[in-house]
């Protein structure tokens, strides 16, 4: 696929769930925006539908950050360099479909203060036509006055507004090619491969942002992980923090928070299965991808990848392989 086809993808599955899903920020709930939740209806948030539009795509980019700011983090992507006046891009020329709008929110603590995400859907001529996913329901809107009631909404925050902060591009646009000799096939693979082994290692680092980003909020401010994208001792510590408060929620396990996997959190692990979506899931697929599994995405659903990274750390570890996380596996991933 060229990137106009790539493009074309990404704004095709956006359009599955304009006016149909309903908007919640709950960690199972908004990852159904193509898949639809137990109770039948889909649901996303203005990052998540994105998120999972260009996943669903299928054009290599699974994973583009799972909120607002993971979005600006990302490495994957690139700020594109447009000409803006009064919070409105004035050259439709320099945006592609594809491209997503990052704007301020209510939140200073935020990377300035990003709050909220719009993907462009469509350019005609001088027109571009916004899609995204606010409070109600998914729809499209005209970019220039979308922009500009952003910039008119006043906020308390440092920023001032709701205005317009960066756009970020994660297809590229497409080389200008010539015909290739030998010699210069031979380099262009090699050049391909390099790119392809940094892209996976960028991917993997933006996946532990996500998970500590993740921990952060699920933690709710009681601790606070750098956001360096190191599965080191300290996320995961907290990661069976967020365990252990998991099991104190929904099972009332009575453990003590501290992050240390003793034999109370081993007896009170519960199972991650195939067909789950919960946090439990979330920690689970953290602790893969921390051991160096790729359970094929950070979405809280357990999943025919998830379901394989589970097999083949039994299988590597020499434990039962049954694909079921529980008490002896979730003790294997900590230790």
């Amino acid at each position: 696929m060229n990137a106009a086809e790539k493009r074309k993808a990404v704004a095709d599955t956006y359009k599955e769930c304009i006016g149909r899903n309903l908007y919640s920020q709950d960690t199972t709930k908004r990852e159904c925006a193509f898949t639809s939740h137990t109770d039948g209806k889909y649901y996303s948030d203005c990052s998540s539908s994105i998120r999972l539009a260009y996943k669903k795509a299928d054009i290599g980019l699974s994973y583009i950050g799972g909120n607002t700011a993971g979005m600006y983090n990302s490495t994957l992507g690139s700020i594109v360099d447009i000409t803006v006046a009064n919070g409105v891009p004035t050259n439709p020329a320099q945006l592609r479909v594809g491209d997503i709008l990052l704007f301020a929110g209510t939140d200073s603590s935020r990377p300035l203060c990003i709050g909220h995400v719009e993907m462009v859907y469509s350019i005609s001529g001088g027109s571009v036509t916004l899609c995204g996913h606010g409070s109600g329901l998914p729809s499209f809107k005209d970019m220039a006055t979308y922009c500009k009631s952003r910039y008119n909404a006043k906020t308390g925050t440092t920023k001032g507004n709701k205005s317009l902060v960066c756009v970020k591009r994660y297809v590229q646009d497409d080389d200008t090619a010539t015909a290739p000799t030998e010699a210069t096939e031979a380099t262009e693979t090699l050049a391909e491969e390099t790119v392809q082994a940094t892209s996976v290692a960028a991917e993997e680092v933006d996946v532990i942002r996500e998970i500590q980003q993740w921990v952060n909020t699920y933690m709710g401010g009681t601790v606070t992980l750098a956001l360096d994208g190191k599965a080191g001792p300290l996320t995961q510590k907290t990661l069976v923090m967020c365990l252990q408060r998991y099991l104190n929620r929904t099972c009332s396990a009575g453990l003590a928070v501290d992050g240390s996997f003793g034999p109370k959190t081993k007896k009170a692990c519960v199972a991650v299965k195939r067909g789950n979506k919960s946090d439990l899931v979330y920690i689970c697929q953290a602790m893969l991808y921390a051991q160096g599994y790729d359970p094929k995405g950070f979405d809280g659903s357990c999943g025919p990848g998830c379901d394989a990274a589970i097999r083949q750390y039994q299988k590597d570890h020499g434990m039962s392989v049954d694909g079921s996380c529980g008490p002896n596996t979730f003790y294997s991933l900590f230790h």
